[in-house]
């Protein structure tokens, strides 16, 4: 009977059901064949129910719905009294004992309201709903994400509610490449309303416990990437600017990768799209880096009007939208603005009609969309910088135009707003003048 339970037990694991669930169906499975067992007791000393005399064979399927003579004839016909000028219900909750419940009409049976399991979740109280568990809240850990020990009879898990924004989506993200890349990663987690749920090991020891010197530790990080194809790097994405794009760092070490699976960066063959493809990949991802800053410049003078619109600064004798300063100082911030969407809308116009007419990029012209690209980037970090100081502490708070000055001063420590484009348009330029101008 063992073996044969083991082996039960062991198909419906494979089936896909837990441990947990398997051995409770095989138990129930069991008791109900061993001869002298709780359910065969139970069987054996229920007495068999006795036939229902149903004359004039009345619909017994709902008898809520009999009148009351009809309860009264029903009875008497089953050896039960009932007083016919009584209440209807005392006559039902009399004679439903008595219905048939094997063959012939059957009277419905009272439905019972089944408890659903709460969902997971955290309740008003502080506690944890946890695939049907209640896990207390216990003792706070030390770390930046707040991590705090929940507890209950089936184990813990750690509840980690603070940090950078979305660093605990990061790190569950991250927890889902470990199992992918190592499957025997049994390691629990769960994102519960940007909370990280993560499994407590019990067994788990830091790295000074495991390691006291730097070659010990340096032996067990040897170790960890030798299971763990991806080490990836986390939270270190804590910036002034651009926080929303998530540039964590990440590391891949001795990994093999076939190649296949690989392809050069700066190769301008196309294999798919149209023939603006072949502009390679520096013009077109300028061009992506050229939408965001018009986008963010544009939003943080719509701001810096807005402001105008009811700002009257302490001192000054007029409101600022009246301030002749400061309409002399919008309108050169718009005009500079302009400008540089001009030059960028012109040399990636005249790169894309090239490429689509004969088939190739110019490269001057591929030079001048990045060039142009750096330019609007720094040129626009300028323009919110006067902006910022136009708009007094309304750009210090929270708000549209603190958000855009940041976001743009981000964004000009990026390869494409470096200096870079800007020397090799010069070394092209300085290639391709002539000796003497005056008589070319």
């Amino acid at each position: 009977a063992k073996a044969q339970a083991m082996a039960s037990a062991t198909k419906k694991v494979a089936q896909g059901k837990s441990v947990k669930q398997a051995v409770q169906e095989v138990s129930v499975d069991l008791l109900a064949q061993l001869p002298g067992s709780l359910s065969a007791a139970k069987a054996a000393a229920t007495p068999a129910a006795k036939p229902f005399n149903n004359p004039k064979g009345y619909n017994l399927k709902q008898p809520s719905k009999l009148t009351k003579a009809q309860l009264v004839e029903l009875g008497e016909a089953n050896g039960l009294k009932l007083n016919p000028k009584g209440l209807k219900a005392t006559m039902l909750k009399a004679i439903n004992p008595l219905l048939p419940r094997v063959s012939g009409p059957t009277a419905p049976t009272t439905a019972r309201r089944i408890s659903k399991p709460k969902a997971d979740g955290f309740n008003a109280d502080g506690t944890l709903n946890l695939e049907g568990v209640t896990y207390q809240p216990g003792a706070t850990l030390a770390g930046s994400t707040k991590p705090q020990l929940f507890t209950s009879g089936s184990g813990s898990v750690v509840v980690k509610s603070g940090g950078a924004k979305g660093q605990n989506a990061a790190e569950h993200a991250a927890q889902a490449v470990y199992k992918t890349l190592d499957p025997s990663n049994s390691m629990k987690s769960r994102l519960i309303k940007e909370k990280l749920v993560n499994e407590f090991l019990t067994d788990a020891k830091t790295l000074g416990q495991v390691g006291a010197t730097q070659i010990a530790k340096h032996q067990v990080y040897k170790h960890l990437r030798s299971k763990t194809a991806a080490d990836a790097l986390l939270a270190n994405w804590d910036v002034m600017g651009l926080q929303a794009t998530a540039s964590y760092d990440y590391t891949l070490d001795d990994v093999y990768v076939p190649g296949a699976a690989t392809f050069d960066m700066f190769d301008l063959n196309v294999y798919r799209g149209g023939p603006l493809y072949k502009l390679g990949v520096l013009p077109l991802t300028a061009a992506g880096h050229a939408g965001f800053a018009i986008g963010v410049v544009q939003r943080g003078l719509d701001e810096l009007l807005a402001v105008a619109r009811s700002k009257h600064r302490m001192g000054d004798a007029t409101p600022m939208a009246q301030s002749d300063r400061f309409i002399h100082e919008i309108g050169e911030l718009e005009s500079r603005f302009r400008a540089a969407c001009c030059w960028l809308h012109d040399t990636f116009t005249s790169a894309e009609h090239t490429v689509i007419e004969t088939g190739a990029p110019d490269p001057l012209e591929a030079l001048l969309t990045r060039q142009a690209t750096a330019f609007i980037t720094q040129e626009g970090a300028d323009i919110l910088r006067r902006a910022y100081l136009l708009a007094g502490t309304d750009a210090l708070r929270s708000g549209g135009l603190q958000r855009a000055f940041r976001d743009i001063h981000a964004g000009t420590q990026h390869y494409f707003a470096s200096a870079g484009p800007a020397l090799e348009l010069g070394q092209a330029l300085l290639a391709a003048a002539p000796d003497n101008p005056l008589n070319a």
